[in-house]
Formats: structure tokens, sequence, C-alpha cells
């Protein structure tokens, strides 16, 4: 949940991708939604940080991921503004509203935390 001054006014979640066949390889994926009458306030971009920021102080997991959909130029400035680098895209990797879409990657490491 993300709260300011108490308020719920969105939601988080992550979760583990395996990128081979040790501990060392995984990375953490997140994702983040903030309700419609709170966005364009820097929420996301906080909140996206913070929640990177714990995954990789909390774990030996040296890379935290988000993905967006290329049309979607907000969440895309919340997670550079959060630290997070574009690295590229997903062709067809999401299914939504009866269509395969496209995403776009990002990426914030260990080592970028300073």
């Amino acid at each position: 949940m993300i709260e300011v001054d108490g308020e719920g006014v969105g939601s988080m979640s992550y979760i583990r991708i395996p990128y081979g066949p040790n501990r060392r390889s995984l990375a953490w994926r997140i994702g983040i939604t903030v309700l419609p009458k709170h966005r364009r306030r820097g929420i996301g971009a906080k909140a996206h940080r913070l929640l990177a920021e714990q995954l990789l102080t909390q774990s030996d997991v040296h890379r935290v991921e988000a993905d967006t959909d290329p049309e979607n130029p907000p969440e895309r400035r919340a997670l550079v503004n959060a630290g997070f680098v574009q690295e590229g895209g997903l062709k067809g990797a999401q299914w939504r509203n009866g269509a395969w879409h496209d995403r776009v990657l990002f990426a914030l490491t260990r080592d970028a935390l300073g």
C-alpha cells in the first residue's frame, strides 16, 4: 500500500525474476499503481525509488526492474526521476484489452545507489 498523510493512494508489488541458475542472478521486478486523483504529484517516482532501495538493501539482489507501456509518458518520467535507466523494449509482452502490447524495460542496479 502507498500512503500519503495516512490516506491510501496506490499499491506496490514485486516478484523475483531469474536470470541464471544461481541466487546471485535473481532480480526484482516491481509494479506500482497510483490512483488517478493522486497522480502527477511525484508519488510514483518516490514510491518506485523507496521500494527499489528497500529491495536492494534488504537482499543480495543486484538489480530492480520495472516495465511500462511505451504510450505511458508519465510512468516513464516517474521511473527516470526515480533513478531507473531505460534499457530496451519487450515486444508483445503484455496481453491487454484483447491484443498484445509492447513494454519498455527500466532498471536500477545496486551500484547506482552510490
